[in-house]
């Protein structure tokens, strides 16, 4: 997943379980046990090295175009409204529009199959 986190936003601020019919108060309680805090950084780790993951797999491919929509504080978990997803991919999306205009360019996109593409020897 290719996302952003907002300015300041730390992952400890992530509530990575979101379960609805719990009360709040005995999911604070639960976190507090030693489960509920290796569950929580468990799910930590996992983002975290996710994200990793994702910033190496970009740096390796070098894609032409790259959309981050600022959806990073949200858990993978925890319920949200769509309409807010998609209105901040579509933001994103509408952002880059100049660069993949550009990215689609006659010369570009002969630098592209060139990329991928070798001479067979005969």
């Amino acid at each position: 997943m290719l996302h952003t986190k907002p300015a300041g936003f730390s992952p400890l601020e992530l509530n990575s379980v979101a379960i609805e019919q719990i009360p709040e108060a005995i999911l604070d309680r639960w976190a507090k046990t030693r489960i509920g805090g290796s569950i929580k950084n468990f799910n930590l780790g996992i983002e975290i090295g996710s994200d990793k993951l994702t910033e190496l797999n970009l740096e390796i491919t070098k894609p032409d175009v790259i959309v981050r929509p600022v959806v990073g504080h949200y858990g993978t978990l925890q319920k949200v409204d769509p309409t807010t997803l998609y209105d901040e991919g579509y933001r994103a999306m509408e952002h880059q529009l100049p660069e993949l205009a550009d990215a689609f360019s006659f010369v570009n996109s002969l630098k592209r199959i060139t990329k991928y593409t070798t001479a067979k020897p005969d």
